[in-house]
């Protein structure tokens, strides 16, 4: 069991790690979170866990999604990249960063939450 455990662990430090930038808009009135992660499947499985259980966990988010229901909301890859190997966590997220700063400033800055 031991060796399985250290295994699986091999793999999941050697898969590839996607990060973006990414929205989260209400269909019904337009309002929309932008924000960016190291881990864009992991963000989206948080919302496809909120969309099942009915509940939002973000803070930004849980008043509208009581109001308007998880069938308002649709969550959006808007930019993934892609880690290199050689790159340190901290550089991959100042990378995002740079990336969300772009994003940021092409977005509209009313409707936002």
């Amino acid at each position: 069991m031991g060796n399985r455990r250290k295994e699986l662990k091999a793999q999941y430090k050697q898969r590839k790690v996607t990060g973006g930038i990414y929205r989260i808009t209400n269909q019904r009135n337009g309002r929309f979170y932008l924000s960016q992660t190291t881990d864009m499947q992991g963000t989206h499985n948080w919302f496809l866990s909120c969309c099942a259980s009915a509940l939002c966990t973000h803070p930004c988010l849980v008043r509208e999604w009581d109001s308007y229901g998880k069938e308002a909301f649709v969550f959006e890859a808007l930019e993934t990249w892609e880690k290199d190997a050689e790159q340190s966590n901290g550089e991959f997220a100042s990378d995002l960063q740079e990336l969300f700063e772009i994003w940021d400033s092409k977005l509209p800055q009313d409707n936002r939450y």
